[in-house]
């Protein structure tokens, strides 16, 4: 089996969890997983003057991707193909399975998640709460958690010689803007537990008020 997978792009953490550590497993299944790596990914750039360029390069090569793939008996779409916007999705070959494991519904009202979610054959969800809300639009929803290659991830050995609190957050830098929405009460813990650090996993450093 061959699976045309299309993907957010080569710095996304989805695209790294949810389909490009599986390629390897599933080659092993005689299932060829082969990833439209794209220079564009479905994120537009933060500069607005920048954004049609931009916006005619993604199109073009997705356009090109879409025609490479038609010898893939299997089309995976993770997630919306220009971030909240539905645009080539329709094009490519079927059956058709959209894999989605955030919230990106709650993007511009949703209609875009709604029509890419009803052209496709099959939904994976990340959680159940996607997976019910999805299946209001598709029939055919099941639930894939996002998994950790533990061969790759491990705990790291250390001494411990104080009790240390640990926040974690992790996301792009596209959503440091709900990070900054809990400033003030992360601020407040760090100073009233001294022991307590924030960790931020991201493409980029976060840039506090204090």
């Amino acid at each position: 089996m061959r699976v045309a997978a299309f993907t957010g792009g080569l710095t996304v953490p989805s695209a790294r969890f949810r389909v490009r550590q599986y390629i390897l497993p599933l080659l092993e299944r005689d299932i060829v997983l082969q990833e439209q790596a794209l220079s564009t990914g479905a994120y537009p750039p933060a500069g607005r003057i920048a954004r049609p360029i931009w916006g005619i390069h993604r199109l073009s090569e997705l356009a090109m991707a879409i025609a490479r793939s038609r010898n893939a008996d299997v089309t995976l779409l993770q997630r919306e193909m220009i971030s909240s916007f539905k645009t080539l999705e329709g094009f490519t070959k079927r059956p058709r399975v959209l894999d989605v494991d955030d919230a990106v519904h709650l993007q511009r009202g949703g209609h875009f998640a709604r029509k890419i979610a009803a052209g496709c054959d099959r939904i994976i969800a990340g959680n159940a709460y996607l997976a019910d809300y999805y299946s209001q639009w598709n029939n055919d929803v099941v639930i894939m958690p996002t998994g950790v290659d533990s061969d790759s991830y491990r705990p790291a050995a250390r001494e411990v010689k104080k009790p240390v609190v640990v926040i974690g957050w992790i996301g792009t830098s596209a959503n440091f803007i709900y990070l900054r929405q809990i400033e003030s009460a992360l601020a407040r813990f760090l100073d009233a537990v001294p022991t307590a650090h924030l960790l931020v996993v991201s493409n980029a450093s976060p840039e506090f008020a204090a």
